[in-house]
């Protein structure tokens, strides 16, 4: 007879090592976040983890995820730091990490990253192992050699990397320094201006938004102008958006109702009429190119922080270059009248002939230009005939006759210490022809005195008056005994 039997086994389940896939993500945090949340380990690999090499039908099960073992660390000083919640503690996560001294992590604990300041962009990501609960669970940040992995270990034998973004935020632009429009002249009429970006480009940064491998700095895109006391007596700041048509700037005294200005934009300051010295200064925050500026608005100006208004203000200032103003001369000078036939009249020096009718008050400018002094005259007529008689200067103590043919193109000029007299001609008395005279201020050289001046360009920034003055005189009449002449005869009568 034959007999049967069943002859049965066992087939003893040995571990599989974890299969690791893919890689992991940590949320996006904005630059600058003080306290990141971060994620746990379980959130950020439970997706890469997979043991179902080790489920077996009828055999053993796949064990579960019981964290990690960071052994790559790839985030420089510069980006931030890689972290994990020790308790309540969060902890660095240092660079030297490797497979031989790896940092083990369970799926409870969480893990973040805590950029730099100004940071953005992508930092060194995490590489990491996943462990099964094919092993009693290490402590919590303990060290671990992983360095055999795969097979029958607990380890996985590819790695996940773990990444994250630091998400680009505005840095408001640092201001520094001051700037400085271009000097004019006087009276300047119609002065060009500079625009926005040449004023202030030299004031503008935006390095902390220039970020290897995440942000670019962004560029000037114009001022707000946040202080400015306007004083029409010295001038008026105008902006323009083509240099043809100019608005005149009004007072800001508070930074949010400040008035934006683009970079292409001119400003300029036109002085008032005969005004110099230094003008009223602008306060500007820098505009970056963050945000659209719109010319002439109004805007609040508050800045720093993730503003596209710096911090700290720029001083716009300039000066009004002080050109000479002519001395204005007014009224008439009177040379006090002597005695017909007197034969050497004293006369008088042009001071204090002509002082009273000299003014150069439009050159005294408060903080600016002080007034000029009266210097001479230049005589351009004469008006006395030969019957009346002669004016004359005293040429270092010789009475030099004045010429009866001067003109403005060849006037005779004469300093303020010079005298000046009439000499009537015998038995002449009345009022002679008068001396024409422009007076003359002290912004030019003194010229010789008696030599001939060209002064048909006259006012305006001459030194010479637009006006002249007439200097008159009178020659009081005295008696002249009366002229005998010949014989008298008395009529003949007869005798007795």
């Amino acid at each position: 007879m034959l007999f049967r039997s069943a002859l049965s086994t066992t087939i003893t389940a040995v571990n599989d090592a974890p299969v690791a896939t893919g890689s992991a993500t940590l949320a996006a945090v904005d630059e600058d976040t003080p306290s990141p949340p971060g994620a746990t380990v379980s959130s950020l690999f439970g997706g890469n983890f997979s043991d179902s090499t080790d489920t077996v039908a009828g055999g053993s099960t796949a064990n579960s995820f019981i964290g990690v073992v960071v052994t790559g660390n790839a985030a420089t000083a510069a980006q931030g730091t890689w972290q994990w919640l020790n308790g309540s503690t969060w902890t660095n996560i240092v660079t030297s990490l490797s497979d031989s001294s790896g940092l083990f992590l369970t799926t409870a604990t969480s893990v973040r990253f805590a950029p730099a300041k100004d940071f953005n962009g992508a930092p060194g990501s995490l590489t990491v192992r996943l462990v099964d609960s094919s092993i009693a669970a290490p402590t919590n940040g303990s060290t671990q050699n992983v360095s055999t992995n795969g097979g029958t270990t607990a380890y996985s034998a590819a790695t996940v990397a773990l990444s994250t973004t630091i998400t680009a935020v505005n840095d408001a632009p640092v201001a520094s320094g001051s700037a400085t429009l271009a000097a004019v002249n006087e009276d300047t009429s119609s002065p060009p201006g500079a625009t926005v970006s040449s004023l202030f480009g030299g004031n503008f940064s935006d390095a902390a938004d220039q970020v290897a491998g995440g942000s670019s700095a962004n560029t000037l895109a114009g001022v707000a102008i946040s202080g400015y006391t306007a004083d029409s007596t010295k001038g008026v700041w105008q902006y323009s958006s083509n240099g043809t048509a100019w608005t005149t700037i009004g007072s800001v005294s508070v930074v949010t109702s400040a008035l934006s200005l683009k970079s292409t934009d001119l400003l300029r300051f036109l002085p008032a009429a005969n005004w110099n010295g230094t003008a009223p200064t602008l306060t500007v925050k820098l505009i970056d190119s963050s945000t659209t500026v719109t010319t002439g608005a109004t805007v609040n100006a508050t800045g720093g922080g993730t503003t596209a208004y710096s911090s700290a203000t720029v001083t716009l200032g300039t000066t009004i270059t002080a050109v000479n103003d002519a001395p204005v001369a007014s009224g008439s000078a009177t040379l006090a009248a002597v005695n017909e036939d007197t034969s050497s009249p004293s006369g008088d020096t042009v001071t204090n002939l002509f002082t009273r009718n000299f003014s150069d008050s439009t050159d005294t400018v408060a903080g600016g230009s002080t007034a000029n002094s009266f210097m001479g005259v230049v005589v351009t007529g004469n008006a006395a005939t030969t019957a009346q008689g002669t004016w004359q200067w005293n040429n270092a103590g010789t009475w030099t006759n004045i010429a009866t043919t001067l003109s403005d193109s060849s006037g005779l000029f004469l300093t303020t210490a010079t005298g000046i007299r009439f000499l009537p001609a015998a038995n002449f008395n009345g009022a002679p022809g008068s001396l024409t005279v422009r007076l003359v201020d002290s912004s030019i050289a003194a010229p010789a005195n008696g030599s001939t001046q060209n002064v048909s360009s006259n006012g305006g920034t001459t030194a010479y008056s637009a006006a002249t003055v007439a200097l008159s005189t009178t020659i009081t009449a005295v008696n002249d005994a009366p002229v005998a002449t010949g014989s008298a005869t008395l009529a003949a009568v007869d005798e007795d």
